[in-house]
């Protein structure tokens, strides 16, 4: 059995608990948070909330107006504004919300919807 050095598992067992906090003080546990909340943008954000909603026997539908009811209550600029420590990470999340927000024009074309 391989052994852990104990310092290393402390090292990681502070960043972890680091990573909810607002303003983490290690590196590591801010780049960790950044990564974690990256997961929320994107085409993959909106792939996870799908699936998560398909699990409940909820439609694509209710996609678009969760995502529609973030726009309209700033829930994006406000995540961007608070929710990233590092600015390549924001710039990262700003990419991915475009993509997002183009994955969704085109879910709702398909769906015979027009801009709510």
């Amino acid at each position: 059995m391989k052994t852990i050095d104990e310092s290393l598992l402390d090292r990681a067992v502070r960043i972890l608990l680091e990573i909810p906090e607002k303003s983490p003080l290690q590196d590591e546990a801010r780049l960790l948070a950044d990564a974690i909340n990256l997961e929320d943008f994107g085409v993959s954000g909106v792939l996870i909330q799908a699936a998560r909603l398909a699990t409940i026997g909820r439609g694509i539908r209710l996609v678009l107006e969760a995502f529609d009811q973030r726009e309209r209550y700033g829930y994006w600029d406000a995540r961007l504004h608070d929710g990233f420590h590092f600015e390549s990470s924001r710039q990262l999340a700003r990419q991915r919300l475009t993509a997002a927000r183009q994955t969704v024009a085109a879910l709702r074309i398909e769906l015979g919807q027009h801009e709510l």
